[in-house]
């Protein structure tokens, strides 16, 4: 309660904890008491009571942040000339586009940029190498949550942490009807993580099985057989290849943060004089020469000065 209260009070995405704690109660999982969880939703109705009736927030309109749609990244000004009178259109696209940020990896901010215009500056390796692990991962996913487990033969979707998925991400995704942003997803990413990890687990006992499965009319092999072996080096293998990819999307993501950083620094120095005006007049200013000072004497590594390759494996940002 304490953590949805402050959440929400800062960013909407702090509404998916009550999301987490719904779906997993449904679930069977009893961390959280029917009457916490009650205080929780109570918490939640009234923040939305006093945000959109109290103070008339209602929330992000169509052209007051740019977002993809696409293979495009339109700006506000394009965004209110093409859904300016069918806004319906566009926040039914970024709520489906940003779902499927989790599972696919694409879109990115509701842009299709795998799918762009061809760039020679495009990253295909980065582009390849992220969809293709995706799709592995959400395969094995699928395959999981539609078994049925023993012994009350239930779907696997219904488990807690399949159905807690289905809930933060749905959840998520509606928060981001207006324009799409990757950090909304992020609880529902940590959720498709932990999913991924028990469906690969349940793949691989599924595959080097010394008996049947009854639910599953999984075929056994005798565990000194040539197919038993054949089965069990096919899964290491298989392990091996789709983990070394994934580590590499995290080596990639920790250069982009680097770039990222370094682009935030720099941009202190564009947004000040004698590059810009300063956002506010200089004997009203307080917090911003804290923060200048502080941007500019945290080190971050010129990502230019790098090996140039790596933004052809990784893409810039």
């Amino acid at each position: 309660m304490h953590a949805v209260r402050h959440c929400t009070l800062t960013l909407e995405s702090g509404l998916v904890l009550l999301a987490v704690a719904i779906a997993a109660y449904v679930s069977g999982l009893r961390g959280i008491s029917r009457g916490a969880l009650i205080a929780m939703a109570v918490l939640a109705a009234g923040y939305v009571i006093l945000r959109v009736p109290g103070l008339h927030m209602v929330g992000n309109t169509v052209g007051e942040r740019q977002t993809g749609f696409g293979t495009e990244m339109l700006s506000t000004a394009d965004l209110r000339a093409r859904f300016g009178g069918t806004p319906w259109l566009l926040y039914a696209y970024t709520i489906v586009s940003s779902m499927l940020t989790v599972p696919l990896s694409q879109p990115i901010a509701g842009q299709w940029t795998a799918f762009a215009p061809w760039d020679p500056q495009a990253p295909p390796l980065f582009f390849l190498n992220d969809i293709g692990t995706s799709l592995v991962a959400t395969a094995i996913v699928v395959w999981y949550m539609s078994r049925r487990r023993a012994p009350d033969g239930r779907r696997r979707w219904r488990d807690p942490a399949p159905l807690t998925l289905l809930a933060v991400l749905a959840g998520s995704g509606v928060l981001s009807y207006a324009y799409a942003k990757s950090e909304i997803m992020s609880a529902a990413g940590v959720f498709y993580a932990l999913v991924v990890y028990m469906a690969v687990r349940e793949l691989a006992d599924v595959l080097v099985r010394l008996k049947p499965d009854p639910t599953n009319s999984v075929e056994s092999i005798p565990a000194n057989s040539v197919g038993s072996a054949f089965r069990r080096t096919i899964v290491v293998v298989l392990a091996l290849l789709v983990s070394s990819a994934w580590g590499f999307r995290a080596m990639g993501l920790q250069y982009r943060l680097q770039r990222g950083a370094f682009e935030a620094r720099s941009e202190w120095i564009l947004r000040m004089p004698p590059y810009a005006n300063p956002p506010v007049p200089a004997r009203e200013s307080r917090l911003v020469p804290r923060l200048l000072d502080e941007a500019l004497h945290r080190g971050r590594t010129n990502p230019f000065l790098l090996w140039p390759p790596y933004a052809r494996l990784w893409g810039e940002n």
